[in-house]
């Protein structure tokens, strides 16, 4: 089943780091529309009757097995409009719980070969001689919903979310109460002083708000070695 998103800033504009950067700190969520059946049809038809080729790709999603279709959905969230290492993909697609366990099978094959599948199909493009992979555009917005925050919240009760925040290095962290956060990525960039000398890791008050996510199965932290070795520091401290 395709996912649910809507996107907010977090805080005030920083117009400092929008103007040097070009990024600025925002929260995505994702609900699965397994959760939020009365929303799914009208919003699906809104990407109807467009052109040929978007009908056939609806076609396309549409007849995927649910095994394909659920690595699809979420490799939408994941890649966003990037690529990711295969390696990686994998990894996160077990740690969610979304390949089918096959007695004597190892696991990570398995889910190597459903990633394989996709892509033999073109709903994943290979790149980088073949190390990673991107959702296409065509696919990724069948997978991913845009819906109002009003909406989105209406439906997240119990319900598993997924959670993107990008953060432009002043350690604001979104308002989750109430969220069932199963999924965090988080993307940092630069920290406070936007130099290259200036790196710093996320805040011991901002870790602590990732570490009391009680349902969470997946934490993927992108950041510069730099950063990502004082993130370790602090869990190894805990």
């Amino acid at each position: 089943m395709p996912y649910f998103n809507f996107t907010q800033e977090i805080g005030e504009p920083d117009l400092v780091t929008e103007e040097i950067l070009g990024i600025k700190s925002e929260a995505s969520f994702y609900l699965s529309t397994s959760a939020a059946e009365g929303l799914r049809s009208s919003r699906v038809a809104d990407i109807t009757g467009e052109s040929s080729s978007s009908e056939s790709f609806k076609s396309n999603y549409a007849k995927l097995p649910e095994y394909l279709k659920s690595c699809l959905d979420y490799s939408a969230i994941v890649c966003g409009r990037d690529s990711v290492e295969i390696g990686k993909l994998v990894r996160l697609l077990l740690a969610e719980g979304l390949i089918e366990d096959r007695p004597g099978d190892i696991m990570e094959d398995v889910a190597g070969n459903v990633l394989k599948e996709l892509i033999d199909l073109g709903m994943l493009q290979e790149e980088e001689q073949g190390t990673e992979v991107r959702v296409p555009a065509s696919y990724l917005r069948l997978c991913i919903l845009k819906l109002e925050k009003q909406d989105f919240v209406s439906k997240t009760a119990n319900s598993p979310v997924r959670l993107g925040i990008r953060d432009d290095g002043r350690d604001i962290y979104p308002n989750v109460e109430g969220l069932l956060i199963q999924s965090l990525f988080i993307f940092g960039v630069y920290r406070r002083h936007y130099s290259i000398d200036s790196y710093r890791g996320l805040s011991r008050a901002y870790m602590r708000n990732v570490c009391g996510m009680h349902f969470l199965l997946v934490l993927d932290l992108i950041f510069t070695r730099s950063s990502m070795s004082q993130i370790f520091g602090w869990f190894e401290n805990r």
